[in-house]
This record gives structure tokens, C-alpha cells and sequence, in this order.
């Protein structure tokens, strides 16, 4: 399977609530969603595509606070970045991804004591 394939997979099962997808290189791209929609992606990535979580990491921009969840597909290298952002930066909040993968919970932990969401 090549990256164009598992965009095409991620593109065909959640349509137009894809907002934008960058394509890094031919093994990394990033895929921008809805924060509402981050427990129904990563359930598609996890289970789905078999894809293992990596890491989270947060920003805090000017206008937003901007969640990335880094996926991986070891057997071909890929890296999925899922990033969503929480307009609301005085109340950030977002589902957790602990009920999918339990490895979540540390980060998601660091992410809101540091960042509040």
C-alpha cells in the first residue's frame, strides 16, 4: 500500500470532514479534521488500517491551540500526522483517545497540564 492509498482510505471513509491534507514526503503526511471528529479517526487509523499511535503534541498559536496525534505503519514507515485545532483557546477541550489506545494516556495527561485542554 503507498501513502496516496491510505490518503485515498482516509479520504473515502470521512469525506468532507477532511479540512486539508499536506503531504510531507512520500512516507509523512498531515491531515487536518474537525476536533469533534478525532475519536472516529483514530478508531479508523487504529483499527481499520492497523496503524499504531506515537506520540501527541500541542501548539499554542496566536489565534489556536492545535492538537497533533502522530500515527505510524511500521511495516512501510508512514507517519500520519492527525491534527486538529481547538479555536476556544480560554476553554480547549477535545475527546480523549484512551478508550481506543491506552498508550494516549500520558501524553493526553502532559498535553492538559500544560496546555489546559
Amino acid at each position: 500500500m503507498t501513502l496516496d492509498e491510505v490518503l485515498h482510505k482516509i479520504g473515502g471513509a470521512f469525506g468532507s470532514r477532511i479540512l486539508k491534507v499536506y503531504r510531507h514526503s512520500d512516507r509523512r503526511a498531515y491531515v487536518d479534521i474537525y476536533p469533534k471528529d478525532i475519536k472516529e479517526v483514530t478508531e479508523f487509523l487504529f483499527k481499520d488500517l492497523k496503524f499504531r499511535f506515537n506520540i501527541a503534541s500541542a501548539v499554542d498559536t496566536f489565534d489556536a491551540i492545535e492538537i497533533l496525534y502522530h500515527f505510524s505503519l511500521d511495516r512501510s514507515g508512514f507517519v500520519i500526522t492527525v491534527r486538529a485545532i481547538l479555536a476556544d483557546k480560554t476553554d480547549p477541550h477535545i475527546d480523549t483517545i484512551t478508550d481506543i489506545t491506552k498508550s494516549a494516556w500520558w501524553i493526553e495527561r502532559e498535553i492538559h497540564e500544560l496546555f489546559g485542554v
